[in-house]
């Protein structure tokens, strides 16, 4: 007899006043009771061992989390500290092409100053120096004095750390750069054209913005160096739509190989001499526009390479 469908059936009897039962019925019944009780006692022993088991992986797994936690910290803050060393040294490398830069703004001017010397010297000899001679000597010198100190001025604004923000417009940023480098270019004979489209302005540092900029007009004044190219160029165009901002930075300096423009981006990749280059430039020019949720790509064009800084808005 199957006491699976047999139990049941007697429980009910037993519920029932009227119902009397056999000896065989009260021992099967007896079995059956032991039988289930055996199954109920096993499923709560094999329930037992899982809920340890259970306990125990959520205990391996909440040390994984808290050691998985602790890794990301540490890497987290490993990367910000390497991102900060990156844009010191990229501040620096700057600093070293700014401070080129500066030196060649005041030659001209001391020159002037030297030169004007020399004359007054002359004119003394020969007493060619009245009222108004001085006066237009001392209106020449100041002249000099002020292209200089203008000079100082941008070159210190743009060296000085600050985690000020502001509304900056970025054709009025374009020549701040345009006026610490142009002397340095003109030199090279190369000139600049600012295309001011559409203006607009950003929220930020203008400081840090201003090396985007710089360094990619320094990797064309580099690419001219060794070409023997007329009517050097820089090419700055400012755009912006209701979908995107735009600065379109392009030189024809011949363009950037094939086979290493994927990489200009790459962080300690450069295509110049190693005492020229260190590789973090447009690295950190990257990271900067990415600050602004913006990307910076590059493309080659007809006679040479475009830089884009792009900020979607919608």
């Amino acid at each position: 007899m199957n006491t699976d469908t047999f139990m049941p059936t007697k429980l009910d009897k037993i519920l029932d006043k009227d119902s009397s039962f056999t000896d065989d019925e009260v021992n099967i019944l007896i079995k059956a009771y032991k039988k289930n009780l055996a199954r109920v006692n096993t499923i709560m022993k094999h329930s037992d061992k899982q809920q340890l088991q259970l306990h125990k992986l959520n205990k391996e797994l909440d040390l994984h989390k808290v050691s998985l936690e602790q890794k990301v910290k540490s890497e987290s803050e490993k990367r910000v500290q390497n991102e900060r060393i990156l844009l010191e040294q990229s501040r620096l490398a700057s600093m070293g092409e700014m401070m080129d830069a500066v030196a060649h703004q005041w030659a001209q001017p001391l020159s002037v100053i030297s030169a004007q010397i020399s004359n007054l010297q002359i004119d003394q000899q020969f007493n060619n120096i009245d009222e108004t001679y001085i006066e237009n000597f001392s209106s020449d010198i100041s002249k000099q004095i002020e292209h200089m100190t203008n000079t100082l001025n941008e070159f210190r604004k743009f060296l000085r750390p600050t985690n000020d923000t502001k509304e900056f417009d970025i054709e009025s940023l374009v020549n701040e750069v345009i006026n610490l480098v142009n002397d340095e270019f003109k030199l090279k004979e190369i000139s600049f054209d600012v295309k001011a489209k559409n203006n607009f302005t950003l929220v930020g540092n203008p400081n840090d913005f201003m090396h985007i900029i710089i360094n990619v007009v320094n990797n064309a004044k580099d690419a001219f160096s060794d070409k023997k190219i007329k009517n050097k160029k820089i090419t700055i165009e400012i755009d912006k739509n209701e979908e995107m901002l735009c600065i379109k930075m392009i030189d024809n300096a011949g363009g950037i190989k094939e086979e290493v423009i994927g990489d200009v981006f790459k962080p300690n990749f450069t295509t110049k001499h190693e005492q020229n280059g260190t590789g973090i430039g447009l690295y950190m020019s990257t990271q900067i526009a990415n600050k602004y949720g913006g990307t910076l790509d590059v493309v080659n064009v007809d006679d040479g390479a475009m830089f884009t800084f792009k900020k979607r808005l919608v």
